[in-house]
């Protein structure tokens, strides 16, 4: 039996669209036959691989579906960044790979009775912050 969460699994652009200035979202579909069980909160490694350039970053999963085996991730373009501006460029139907999860919900990590908690996302300038609901 194969450990899903160690391999690199292909995936295929469902949607990939700015939602504010050098901001994007892309919803991914998972190709195989693997489980999905993914939540908000959960690090991915993201690769892509274009002739003899690959490239490989961690991605934090901002929504899930299960059953539709896809989940998102909304991601901050680094203009003279190596992998996010050729992540930017990818249209529905393209294809990458992932693996993981590398990093369990933040849920966990910080107060599992807390109703919300505080998450940043980004490395640069300007990071997002989010107050995300928690589930019961």
């Amino acid at each position: 039996m194969t450990d899903w969460q160690t391999i690199y699994r292909s995936c295929t652009v469902v949607e990939n669209r700015e939602i504010a200035r050098g901001s994007r979202w892309i919803k991914l579909h998972a190709d195989d036959e693997h489980p999905v069980p993914y939540e908000p909160g959960h690090v991915l490694s993201l690769r892509m691989t274009q002739g003899e350039w690959q490239m490989r970053h961690a991605y934090t999963i901002t929504w899930a579906d299960a059953d539709e085996r896809t989940f998102n991730i909304i991601y901050r373009v680094i203009p003279n960044g190596r992998m996010t501006p050729k992540l930017a460029l990818l249209e529905a139907g393209a294809k990458l790979e992932f693996s993981g999860v590398h990093h369990n919900p933040i849920r966990h990590e910080v107060n599992a009775g807390a109703r919300h908690c505080r998450h940043r996302h980004g490395h640069g300038r300007w990071p997002a912050l989010w107050l995300l609901p928690l589930r019961a």
